[in-house]
């Protein structure tokens, strides 16, 4: 069996999310922004010899819609996905696991001659699973058939259920979630975010002012949260775990002490919080119109007659404890 592309994966649970039609989120295993390392194999030599302004322009005209910047920390998570053209080499990165068969439907780039990067792996055909233990190929339904009745560990059940949050969480009634809630004073600690002229170079505890609309998830270090769109002139702030926010410019001027362009940091005045009790997560509509995740020890910030979530490690490096 051939494809147009391949992806070697040492993950069972990745290879029956991919079987069932369901190309993994970023957060859980190894989707990534755009790999630095793919750019720089793309480029060859001399990548170490040009300026990161150069070697930017080089990977936005062969990756028009990439807007990261260096490294997988740093960029903007994405749904992109890695992959090779070189069947041999995509079984070195599966080691004893699965090599997924992938004919791409959606925008590409070329980094090199057997590097592939996918602008959205859901804009993708899975052709087949080939199994490198068994040496084996199987269709998506075969190897669901093969694979699907394996008895999980808890690690690996946990992992499953991380797959497919965005379609259990029941919506809530965040009000009436929040009426059942204790909230307390606290403020926020009094952390320096420092601008930066462009998105491409947030890191955390950084803001920018976005020059153009963009789509901005807002992924913490236990997942996706939730979507937003930034128009021009709205500011976007990185937090702690690189995770991305978007405000008006006047709400940002009501939230932070200082001039945009300059460091800020958080306005001191008491913040209305709540740990978030409840057994199960559940999603609400944020304020920004958008689906919001709140998952059991999350806190949750009243804003006049808004809500809106705080991861529980997030909040830890953000805000005073309550």
């Amino acid at each position: 069996m051939t494809a147009k592309t391949y992806r070697g994966i040492a993950n069972l649970q990745e290879a029956i999310s991919w079987a069932k039609g369901k190309p993994v989120p970023t957060s859980i295993f190894s989707q990534m922004p755009l790999d630095w390392e793919v750019c720089e194999y793309g480029y060859g030599d001399g990548w170490g010899d040009i300026s990161e302004k150069e070697r930017e322009t080089w990977v936005k005209d062969v990756c028009p819609w990439y807007t990261g910047s260096r490294g997988n920390v740093h960029g903007i998570l994405a749904k992109g996905l890695n992959t090779t053209t070189d069947f041999e080499n995509a079984k070195g990165y599966a080691e004893d696991g699965y090599i997924l068969g992938i004919n791409p439907t959606g925008d590409t780039a070329e980094f090199s001659s057997t590097h592939l990067y996918l602008k959205d792996a859901r804009d993708t055909e899975l052709v087949f699973i080939y199994s490198v233990k068994e040496n084996k190929y199987y269709l998506p339904q075969e190897f669901l058939k093969r694979y699907d009745k394996k008895k999980l560990s808890y690690r690996e059940n946990t992992l499953m259920i991380k797959l497919s949050l965005r379609d259990k969480f029941s919506e809530a009634n965040i009000k009436e979630i929040a009426s059942k809630l204790e909230f307390k004073e606290t403020t926020k600690l009094p952390k320096e975010y420092k601008f930066v002229s462009d998105i491409s170079d947030l890191i955390p505890f950084s803001y920018t002012v976005a020059k153009e609309p963009v789509k901005i998830d807002t992924i913490t270090s236990d997942g996706k949260e939730t979507t937003n769109e930034a128009k021009k002139d709205d500011v976007i702030i990185s937090g702690p775990s690189d995770e991305r926010y978007v405000l008006k410019e006047n709400k940002f001027s009501q939230k932070y002490e200082g001039k945009i362009g300059e460091t800020v940091i958080p306005e001191q005045s008491k913040r209305q919080v709540a740990v978030y009790t409840g057994k199960e997560s559940v999603s609400f509509k944020a304020p920004w119109g958008e689906e919001m995740i709140l998952k059991p020890n999350d806190y949750l910030v009243k804003d006049g007659n808004d809500y809106y979530r705080i991861a529980k490690k997030e909040f830890e490096q953000t805000y005073k404890p309550i």
